[in-house]
């Protein structure tokens, strides 16, 4: 069957169809062989984030130095959106060369730039994209989920990162479906993770737990798609209970929202 994208306006029974399909989906797709890493993100950031985003954003400051040296670095970021990673990347040591692609620029791209990093943008898909540069790390935050051909995708990324660099791809989870309803054209099963990132080198984690789940559900999702309003994520109970759902994560830690792939240097096509 023909994957419908949730970005684009669709009829309700589009809607239905893609709820109906990406839940059998996730159901058909589990798999005992399939066991990422649970990553504890601690303390998150204040402000109207998700938990989701809170904790992606803790998992670069945390994780990337352990993984990814200090130092200079050229960056390709793929579905860039504003860029903000460039804000995260100079706080932790990085400086370099900064290059980003996306379908459309917005207009807080140049919000993010900073003296660490040259930044370059073409509005471009990585389907279109070409260079002759081979980067030191390859990025897509959530992105791939938005892309038809993500295998195409992760191709290009292979082929464009150094053979001493590295990669990093944030997909959202079965779960995300129930947070996001339409939204991307999939989310990541375990069987199509395993497919896609199933090389050894490949480091697997996942984030989010039920309590972050639920709050993302009830303050997030609910408001938000059904009643038009984004007024709960700016209150200040938000932003206290994001602290005290993410501690609490740890003890229940399913629902993970989020898999984060760490690739060590680029898988080659045989």
């Amino acid at each position: 069957m023909r994957e419908i994208s949730g970005d684009r306006p669709t009829s309700f029974a589009e809607k239905l169809l893609y709820l109906g399909y990406n839940l059998l989906r996730g159901i058909a797709g589990h798999s005992p062989r399939f066991k990422p890493r649970y990553w504890h993100s601690g303390i998150l950031d204040a402000g109207a984030d998700s938990p989701g985003r809170k904790k992606i954003n803790q998992f670069f400051y945390k994780e990337l130095p352990g993984i990814v040296p200090a130092g200079e670095l050229s960056v390709l970021d793929v579905g860039c959106g504003s860029g903000y990673l460039r804000s995260i990347l100079a706080e932790s040591g990085y400086h370099g060369l900064y290059t980003g692609i996306d379908i459309r620029q917005r207009k807080d791209f140049l919000h993010y730039e900073n003296s660490k990093f040259k930044s370059t943008f073409y509005e471009t898909g990585i389907e279109n994209y070409n260079t002759h540069l081979k980067y030191d790390l390859v990025i897509t935050n959530t992105v791939l989920e938005h892309i038809q051909d993500d295998e195409f995708a992760l191709k290009k990324c292979h082929a464009m990162c150094a053979d001493e660099g590295f990669q990093i791809h944030i997909v959202p989870t079965f779960w995300s479906l129930l947070l996001y309803l339409w939204h991307g054209y999939r989310q990541y099963t375990p069987r199509r993770m395993i497919k896609l990132f199933c090389n050894k080198k490949n480091q697997v984690y996942r984030l989010g737990g039920v309590f972050s789940f639920l709050l993302h559900l009830l303050f997030i999702t609910f408001p938000e798609i059904f009643f038009r309003s984004g007024k709960l994520r700016e209150s200040s109970i938000y932003t206290r209970l994001v602290e005290i759902c993410s501690k609490m994560d740890r003890i229940i830690p399913v629902c993970s929202s989020l898999y984060v792939v760490v690739i060590s240097r680029a898988v080659r096509e045989a």
